[in-house]
């Protein structure tokens, strides 16, 4: 749980230790407990604590787990008991209570790259042995923990933080075009091994990299596996393991004394809250709802008490209403900012209940992740994939509990898919036509729809969750769940995304668990309030920011300051300002305001003239 930086030099030049000082600092703001710097020769780690328990608070990074050997790492592992018993069979030496970069040192002595297998849980790291000459650094299979990366020349820099990174004297200034036209044609940056910078790379999640003085390459070790299938003779079986995965899930995530958790009065974050107050009766547990009062009917009003009075929690209830868009953005300091564009028109709405979080926790559970693995799949599907009985079997139980099975053939799918090749979104015309040009943003906007059309399922029976799982719309889910998106030392945490319970979800026939989430409506049944468990999933009551849209108008009056941000290098304004003069549906008011969101990222971006956030002292670095 912190933040980090990397230096090296290939051709043998030492790295700049007040230089090293200086970046390390910039990391407190996520890593707010202890900052300090290793620094030998032509290699240097920067390390800044973010303590989310007792045993994090001991955690003394960057560490050498063997002489010349040098682990800097952001990791929490699951598992750590089985974990801990395959070291100490191998005699590896251990502490009582290892901490988390303690065994994952241990785990890399041990197994070397293939520790990578024995893994489980969320990381970033960089192992570093002075001997080869070699650096190797991973990030977990599903990418939850982010890791950077830039060649310049002979000198590597990496770490967890991309604001950090940019600020180092050698990386360009220059942006990534690609990117940009990436976030201005589907609100994120799809290719994930690029970021927003030229000179930055992004390791996705499930590589590895190993890296030299001469050459550095990535590979992937890790796929989202298709398990075997599990069969249940009995239901109460089934619904024993889930609880038991959920739990274990839930249970390696929670800190020592206090956590926060976001609470929305659904089937996923209730069913978060009532098992971490079954394996935790004494964390000092509390929920944050975001409501409207005014806005529209939102029934969370009515359905998250009775979730917290159910449970014993403490219930913090904050009213967005009244948020306006890109509400403060203009006066915004560069590092309160994300690091990275983000169509986030309300993203005050989620600083404001994040800075609400902290006072209480630094660690956040949260549902992502829910909706992705219990993804139904039609009848057919579970009949083209599925054994014969175990596909009637799993019918007739949905019959009985009078669940409503989605329908659906292989040849409506061909023809929902045929039509909506006739039908793709319109290509937005405010785009500048240079830009287009350079960055053939026409051909990556018909490659892109083309794929989710045709994409073929690689899961014989959960094909939608399957797909769910390992979309790139987790690159930007995932990005705004790490300290680095608001600079706040929070964590947020996701069990459903816990590598065990994935597995064993996907493992399940999809009749009749998957239906309406039925697991979890069965599981909770003696945990929650009825009324959670037969609650429907229903929409939000409204688009808040259609409705902010609305009442503000298109905040195009931005483009005409004289600092314009550079936006017009991209968008054409006077026809951005035709087509947002219309009465627009919601999604094509959404597309219209990126360019907004843009303007706002690169007037901050630019301001600090092209890094961000180079105030912070280096006076506070401990150093070693």
């Amino acid at each position: 749980m912190s933040g980090f930086i990397g230096w090296l030099h290939g051709d043998g030049q030492p790295v700049e230790r007040a230089e090293l000082v200086r970046l390390t600092a910039q990391l407190a703001q996520r890593g707010p407990d202890r900052r300090t710097v290793w620094c030998e020769a032509n290699a240097g780690f920067g390390h800044a604590l973010l303590a989310t328990s007792d045993r994090a608070a001991r955690e003394q990074q960057p560490r050498a787990i063997a002489p010349g050997i040098i682990l800097v790492a952001d990791v929490r592992l699951d598992g750590r008991d089985e974990l801990r018993a395959q070291l100490r069979r191998r005699n590896r030496p251990l502490t009582d209570d290892p901490t988390d970069p303690e065994l994952l040192g241990q785990a890399y002595l041990t197994w070397g790259d293939r520790a990578l297998e024995r893994l489980q849980g969320d990381f970033a790291f960089a192992i570093w042995d002075q001997s080869q000459q070699t650096l190797f650094a991973a990030r977990d299979p599903l990418g939850i923990k982010p890791l950077f990366y830039a060649r310049l020349g002979a000198t590597l820099l990496l770490g967890n933080d991309l604001r950090v990174l940019c600020q180092h004297p050698a990386i360009s200034t220059e942006l990534n075009e690609a990117a940009i036209a990436d976030f201005l044609l589907f609100d994120f940056n799809r290719e994930p091994t690029t970021t927003s910078f030229r000179d930055i790379q992004r390791l996705p999640g499930g590589h590895c990299l190993r890296a030299n003085p001469d050459a550095g390459r990535g590979q992937r070790y890790w796929t989202l596996p298709v398990p075997a299938l599990r069969r249940y003779r009995r239901a109460e079986d089934c619904l024993a393991d889930f609880r038991h995965h959920l739990e274990q899930a839930v249970r390696d995530r929670l800190p020592g004394d206090r956590a926060a958790i976001y609470l929305s009065g659904g089937l996923d974050s209730s069913t978060l809250a009532a098992t971490a107050r079954a394996v935790a009766p004494q964390l000092d547990l509390q929920a944050y709802t975001t409501v409207y009062e005014r806005l529209f009917t939102d029934s969370e009003r009515h359905y998250t008490p009775l979730v917290t009075q159910a449970l014993q929690i403490p219930l913090h209830l904050l009213a967005a209403d009244d948020y306006r868009l890109y509400q403060d953005w203009a006066t915004a300091d560069a590092t309160t900012l994300p690091p990275e564009p983000s169509h986030s028109p309300l993203l005050q709405g989620d600083r404001q209940q994040l800075h609400r979080i902290a006072r209480h926790s630094r660690v956040a559970l949260y549902g992502e992740g829910a909706d992705e693995a219990l993804q139904p799949s039609t009848v057919l599907e579970s009949l083209r994939g599925l054994p014969l009985l175990v596909s009637l079997g799993g019918l007739a139980q949905c019959l009985q509990q009078r669940l409503r099975p989605e329908w659906g053939t292989g040849t409506l799918a061909r023809w929902r898919q045929w039509r909506g090749q006739q039908e793709l979104p319109a290509f937005p015309d405010w785009l500048q036509e240079d830009f287009v040009r350079r960055t053939q943003a026409r051909d990556r906007w018909q490659q892109v729809w083309a794929r989710r059309m045709t994409t073929r399922p690689a899961h014989p029976w959960r094909s939608r969750a399957y797909r769910a799982l390992t979309a790139p719309v987790w690159l930007p889910t995932l990005a705004a769940c790490d300290p680095g998106f608001l600079n706040l030392p929070v964590e947020t945490r996701l069990p459903f995304l816990d590598l065990r319970l994935l597995n064993f979800l996907l493992a399940l026939p999809p009749l009749p668990w998957f239906v309406g989430k039925e697991i979890l409506r069965q599981a909770g049944r003696d945990r929650l309030p009825m009324a959670i468990c037969q609650r429907p999933k229903t929409a939000l009551g409204g688009l808040p920011f259609y409705l902010a849209l609305q009442r503000q108008g298109f905040p195009g009056e931005i483009f005409s300051h004289e600092s314009n941000s550079g936006i017009n290098a991209y968008v054409n304004q006077r026809l951005l300002a035709i087509a947002a003069g219309s009465s627009l549906p919601p999604m094509l008011a959404w597309g219209c305001l990126r360019p907004v969101s843009l303007h706002y990222w690169l007037q901050r971006y630019c301001g600090s003239c092209g890094c961000v956030g180079r105030s912070a002292s280096a006076n506070t670095v401990d150093s070693n």
